[in-house]
């Protein structure tokens, strides 16, 4: 019994009361707005990677992710009462699972457990800030084919795109002075969140069936 409630609380109740709290910050933070559905992303990063690290089995991993996720989908659901919201929970949850796959197939290779948390927080929060990092370095026509390459398939990009009334996030105070998209670099908005859910599906899929056998026997 005592084995049970553990599990259930490692792979449960910790996850699912993180991602209610940082769903209630984003809504604290932003209210009904862009930031709501876009700060879950970055909050996915972070706290993604060291959850899973922590899990000993594929499906402890999956677990965590999966509670975290739906504690996060919450306060968007309950403040855009929109169904939009819906395709936008897929993005998201095929977000986490590409970057638990990221860190679980790191694991699988004998990495340590804490590397592999600091990697994969570390690969998952450059792909998001991008924009503002690698942008500037990509003016003239061939960068712009890269940035149109990249914002296909990108987290953030994508969400603006199914939540487009709410605004254009680059465009927007801070972001619009830390980002040279659509001053120097042309940009356009992709047209659905497919690319984006299929790369990160991808990326779970090809990482996370990997044999586990290794990772969980050192464990």
């Amino acid at each position: 019994m005592r084995t049970q409630f553990q599990f259930i609380l490692k792979t449960v109740l910790v996850p699912a009361g993180l991602g209610a709290g940082a769903g209630w910050a984003c809504s604290v933070a932003a209210g009904a707005t862009l930031g709501l559905v876009l700060g879950p992303l970055v909050f996915v990063a972070l706290s993604v990677p060291p959850l899973v690290a922590s899990c000993a089995t594929r499906r402890e991993s999956v677990s965590v992710v999966v509670a975290f996720f739906l504690a996060l989908l919450v306060w968007p659901i309950l403040m855009f009462h929109d169904a939009r919201v819906a395709l936008w929970g897929l993005l998201l949850l095929a977000f986490a699972l590409g970057v638990a796959g990221l860190v679980r197939g790191l694991m699988t290779l004998r990495v340590s457990d804490f590397f592999a948390s600091a990697f994969g927080t570390v690969v998952a929060l450059a792909w998001l800030s991008w924009p503002v990092w690698l942008a500037p370095q990509l003016s003239g026509s061939r960068g712009e084919s890269v940035v149109g390459w990249m914002v296909a398939a990108h987290p953030l990009f994508a969400t603006n795109a199914l939540f487009i009334k709410l605004g254009v996030w680059t465009e927007m105070g801070t972001a619009y002075r830390l980002t040279n998209l659509n001053q120097d670099v042309a940009y356009a908005l992709p047209n659905g969140p497919w690319a984006c859910i299929i790369l990160h599906a991808t990326l779970a899929l090809v990482l996370a069936v990997r044999p586990q056998a290794e990772s969980e026997a050192r464990l």
